[in-house]
């Protein structure tokens, strides 16, 4: 039930957030450094070697953003958004990423130490094994992820991190997970013509988006 809601309210993003920041190229000049964002779309934008550290992002969009080196040290990145992005040696060290979908990204050579990453999906994620394009996850909570390989796992375990799953069939997990999106996304067929409607007309201000996000589980 919670990932329906989750969903739901996802659905109405593209109604708040603005463009300021989709498809831009920042540099390292461009300091991000504890600022605080929420229902961002950051989707496209080049974030090489920007310092993003103790900052709030949650519920972002990061899809197909270039993040190589970027710091997201100490930075709260709960239910956004990593899809297709590129986050080679980037550093998530202590990191809030709850319930995100890192679904297709590159984070070989990233440092995830001590990093959360509860329930959130991994699925066709690349991470590296050794030498400079190494993962690091020591002290990194793994517990209710989805979509990681067996020999991911085993890497994960061997590397330091915690409460990592069970190893299973992948195929299997693989099937249960999408019927539970297709289900979900029968669900929320009934709010497309409401989604449309919202754009034209429908108002909802970000603090009682905030509240019923905060609310609703």
């Amino acid at each position: 039930m919670k990932l329906f809601f989750g969903l739901l309210l996802c659905s109405f993003v593209s109604l708040f957030a603005g463009d300021e920041y989709r498809n831009k190229t920042f540099t390292k000049y461009d300091n991000f450094f504890r600022s605080s964002f929420f229902i961002e779309d950051f989707s496209g934008s080049y974030f090489n070697d920007i310092n993003f550290s103790e900052s709030k992002a949650r519920y972002s969009d990061f899809f197909y953003a270039r993040c190589r080196k970027t710091n997201f040290y100490k930075t709260n990145l709960s239910n956004s958004e990593f899809r297709f992005s590129d986050c080679r040696g980037a550093i998530f060290r202590e990191s809030i990423l709850v319930k995100v979908w890192l679904w297709n990204g590159d984070y070989r050579g990233a440092d995830f130490t001590n990093a959360n990453l509860k329930d959130s999906i991994v699925f066709d994620w690349k991470i590296g094994f050794d030498g400079e394009e190494k993962t690091i996850v020591e002290g990194t909570n793994f517990e209710g992820v989805w979509g990681l390989t067996n020999i991911q796992k085993q890497y994960l375990r061997e590397n330091g991190a915690i409460n990592v799953p069970e190893d299973c069939d992948e195929k299997e997990e693989s099937r249960k997970f999408k019927e539970k999106l297709d289900k979900i996304n029968e669900e929320l067929f009934i709010f497309y013509p409401l989604n449309r409607w919202a754009k034209g007309s429908f108002r909802l201000t970000k603090k009682a988006f905030k509240w019923l996000l905060d609310n609703l589980g």
